[in-house]
């Protein structure tokens, strides 16, 4: 194909074609000048005769030099003109100028749409509930962070969203903020938390719809941290920090806000699997209750039930890995006691990973516990309390996640429920259930 340039008054060169340039004289020719030294004529391999004197071969550098002028040898470039290979090197940085602005425009908004997150459809209960689910790539966080392969996840209520914590690669906790099918915020680092240990589990409390949040991990040392957000001031550490309360290395963590006035109640593992209840109220720490022995590194979940009532899961026999739910303040009972839920349910689960979640009044009271089914590591499972009996076991996730990777649940709203979880991608993936 020819391209065009305009070049003059309605004139246009094809620089395709081969350029006007003239001829010098070669080895063999003769010049001769006839009338006198302004006539230059080329004359080859003869002599030319006329009255006066012949010049054979006279001064051949003036009409070399004549010749070069005319061809315009001096003023080209690469076999163009100056002025057309100038015209050219401009149009073809503008058309190289508008490609790179193009492509930065469509790169932005490409990733500006990917923070919007993904949907697709979720495996429900048999009795039908709608279940969405949107995912976050290993990518999505900072630069050089992705989730940890077997983070644990801890998530709350905020508003009328999720938010949920998770750790990186490089060891620092980071935090997403779920509102429907998209994440609104996030992901981001949680600010000026640092010394959290590698693999540390994590469990949050929050209040007045996430206005106020506690959050709890593990140090190197094992010690239990507390990092608190209060919306009028950020972040800071709070106060168990410093009490140099001390977890065994594979213990897990679960948090619960207890009763009408505010308590918190944390749950840990010590020395000899002993299940430890850690309270919270009128502004101070203490050791509360030593309750029953878990198997090494067993799942641990909590959750508040009417009337100052709290449920405990756990696992406590190696042999048979069954999940025990223990309860205190059940009514006409004083102290713990444990449910029928552990025989008579044989919730059989992987070591490591329970989440439990409640929502209603006293009159439907809800609760939902999941685990991962220990003949499918990779699945996840879920028994549900409601009309006052336990029902199930149903499959909520099928063969996605990763094997025994971390769940955490939470309620937004009556008769639904978010879990978020770990999949086979190491991506952490929500899902929303409308009961």
């Amino acid at each position: 194909m020819s391209h065009y340039v305009q070049t003059g008054e309605g004139m246009e060169v094809d620089p395709t074609k081969t350029s006007l340039v003239g001829r010098s004289p070669s080895v063999n020719q003769k010049i001769h000048y006839v009338g006198g030294e302004n006539a230059p004529e080329v004359v080859p391999q003869h002599e030319m005769y006329q009255e006066g004197m012949i010049y054979e071969n006279p001064a051949p550098t003036y009409g070399q030099e004549q010749v070069a002028e005319k061809s315009g040898k001096g003023d080209t470039i690469c076999g163009m003109r100056k002025k057309l290979f100038w015209i050219l090197l401009g149009v073809l940085a503008l058309v190289v100028i508008v490609v790179v602005v193009v492509v930065a425009v469509v790169v932005t908004k490409n990733n500006s749409n990917s923070n919007d997150g993904s949907t697709s459809s979720g495996s429900g209960t048999s009795t039908a509930p709608t279940a969405t689910s949107s995912g976050s790539s290993p990518s999505a966080t900072a630069a050089g962070d992705i989730i940890s392969n077997g983070s644990e996840f801890a998530a709350i209520k905020s508003g009328n969203s999720m938010q949920f914590f998770y750790q990186t690669n490089n060891g620092s906790v980071f935090y997403e903020v779920q509102t429907g099918e998209k994440i609104t915020s996030g992901p981001s680092i949680v600010p000026g938390l640092t010394g959290a240990k590698s693999g540390t589990p994590l469990a949050t409390v929050s209040w007045d719809d996430g206005a106020a949040i506690r959050l709890y991990y593990l140090n190197s040392d094992n010690e239990i941290q507390e990092y608190v957000y209060d919306n009028s001031t950020g972040w800071y550490s709070g106060s168990l920090s410093g009490e140099g309360i001390r977890a065994v290395d594979t213990s897990r963590l679960a948090a619960i806000k207890y009763g009408d006035n505010l308590e918190i109640r944390l749950y840990f593992q010590v020395s000899g699997g002993v299940i430890q209840e850690y309270t919270w109220k009128d502004g101070n720490w203490s050791i509360s209750q030593s309750l029953q022995v878990g198997i090494t590194g067993t799942g641990l979940a909590a959750l508040y039930y009417p009337d100052n009532n709290i449920r405990v899961y756990y696992q406590t026999n190696e042999t048979s890995k069954v999940i025990h739910e223990i309860s205190y303040g059940w009514p006409d009972r004083t102290g713990w006691d444990e449910t029928g839920f552990g025989p008579d349910r044989n919730a059989v689960a992987t070591v490591g990973s329970i989440a439990a979640v409640s929502w209603g009044d006293t009159s439907d009271w809800q609760m939902r516990v999941f685990y991962h089914p220990l003949d499918s590591p990779s699945s996840i499972a879920t028994w549900a309390w409601k009309n006052t009996t336990w029902v199930g076991p149903k499959t909520l996730v099928s063969d996605t996640t990763i094997d025994n990777g971390s769940i955490s649940a939470m309620s937004p709203a009556v008769d639904q429920y978010r879990i978020v979880y770990q999949d086979s991608s190491n991506s952490s993936t929500d899902l929303l259930v409308q009961e």
